[in-house]
């Protein structure tokens, strides 16, 4: 029951879980992924299911009197009532078929407290007087953010409570036809099969010297997913959000811009125009502040996380963030860690293009290796997939691969490197599978 002067809370919920429990010891694989000890309101119910919880843990059976020596152990039984206390939860269940939907219950409602601590927490920063705004607007996300992560944060978790909550993923992925890709799709089929598409919690790094593609590949990937209903959102820290929409227009429209804007053809402009219909209803979003801060990204990633949802994350480029420290190698690190923060905080993946260095044009071979990544080896550890781009074009008058766009699988943290080939028409933006072309 859900009082007026406490907080909410519903105590025959929390003893129908634990009398579920005491009745069928198995049942506890069907709450333990998503309820803690803590989520209980009332001290005797949340040393109740500690109990349990513990001695699933050490994989032993729970019932009512392996529960009553736990707790005697831990010297709570007489506190929480006794045997008769366990007996009186058995008495009031007369099954545990229900045991998900209680526990439903108990997890709503201790994130509703969640949610009123948390409030107040923010109203203390508001009538703060010290505190600069961009500082308490980051930490009242911060604090609301954690609150849905307290939900998913597990600390330690036995590898059984791990298989058991995995292994129907696992049942569908190895019984799909071969080529299926584990995560979202880029859009470039051969891209896709190398780093099996695009997985959550994952830090995909787009390396290239400049006017190589590397936006280019970062914004038709975002316009690829965006296609197909997932939510994007593009930190655009070198062009204004003006000028990302009309690149993602154009190469859609596979117009060349400078062409449209001085043709009397009544057909290209409408081409444009229909291009742009279709990638203003897209589910992009677009932050074009200068300069701006890795953990800024962070907070504005928690924030619409909370409200619309955001499913990916891309960053364009790492150089430019405005994180500060007196040494460049430092702050690139500084910068890579928190973008793997974003993609682990927020359990999605996270695109972020950055620079080869400039030494590399002085060889011979101008193919990118992981060693030309530009002022941190923090880049190399901790990107999950690297991936270097080249164009021969931009190089060999006589190319024998024009308007091919290479990607060097540099590194990949779960699959092979390697070489995938895209079609790339510099002029427009436009980008496919080379085998969509030919």
């Amino acid at each position: 029951m859900i009082s007026d002067s406490l907080p909410p809370h519903d105590v025959e919920a929390e003893k129908a879980v634990i009398g579920s429990l005491l009745i069928d010891g198995e049942s506890i694989f069907k709450v333990a992924a998503f309820i803690r000890p803590e989520d209980f309101f009332t001290q005797e119910n949340q040393w109740a299911y500690d109990a349990c919880f513990s001695l699933y843990q050490r994989n032993e059976g729970i019932n009512q009197i392996t529960v009553a020596h736990e707790l005697a152990q831990k010297n709570r039984l007489e506190e929480v009532g006794g045997a008769a206390y366990l007996s009186h939860l058995v008495s009031m269940v007369p099954t545990s078929l229900h045991i998900e939907y209680y526990g439903q219950i108990v997890s709503r409602l201790a994130v509703m407290r969640r949610l009123i601590s948390a409030g107040s927490q923010i109203t203390a920063l508001g009538y703060g007087d010290d505190a600069e705004i961009d500082v308490a607007l980051s930490k009242a996300q911060d604090i609301l953010f954690k609150v849905g992560q307290q939900q998913k944060h597990a600390g330690l978790v036995p590898v059984q409570e791990v298989a058991d909550g995995h292994v129907e993923d696992m049942i569908i992925w190895l019984g799909s036809p071969d080529g299926t890709i584990r995560g979202l799709s880029t859009g470039f089929r051969d891209l896709d099969q190398k780093i099996d598409g695009l997985e959550k919690g994952t830090l995909y790094l787009v390396a290239a010297r400049p006017s190589v593609g590397k936006t280019m590949l970062c914004l038709n990937i975002a316009k690829n997913l965006a296609w197909k209903g997932v939510k994007v959102g593009i930190f655009s820290l070198e062009q204004n959000r003006k000028k990302i929409l009309e690149r993602m227009v154009f190469a859609e429209a596979r117009l060349n811009r400078f062409m449209v804007r001085h043709s009397d053809d009544f057909g290209d402009k409408r081409e444009f125009w229909e291009a742009w219909g279709i990638i203003a209803k897209l589910p992009i979003e677009i932050c074009d502040t200068a300069g701006l801060k890795s953990d800024k990204a962070i907070s504005e990633t928690m924030a619409k996380q909370l409200t619309t949802g955001l499913d990916v994350v891309v960053f364009d480029y790492i150089g430019l963030a405005g994180d500060e420290d007196d040494s460049e190698v430092r702050r690139i690190g500084m910068i890579v860690k928190n973008l793997k923060r974003l993609a682990r905080l927020c359990d999605i993946p996270v695109i972020a293009a950055c620079q080869l260095n400039r030494a590399l044009e002085a060889r011979a071979d101008k193919k990118p290796g992981l060693a030309d990544l530009r002022d941190s080896g923090e880049l190399e550890q901790t990107g999950d997939v690297v991936i270097g781009l080249y164009r021969d074009e931009l190089y060999e008058e006589d190319t024998k691969k024009p308007k091919t766009l290479e990607c060097c699988v540099l590194k990949n943290r779960d699959g092979p490197t390697g070489r995938v080939e895209l079609y790339y028409d510099a002029s427009t933006g436009f980008m496919a599978d080379l085998v969509k072309v030919k």
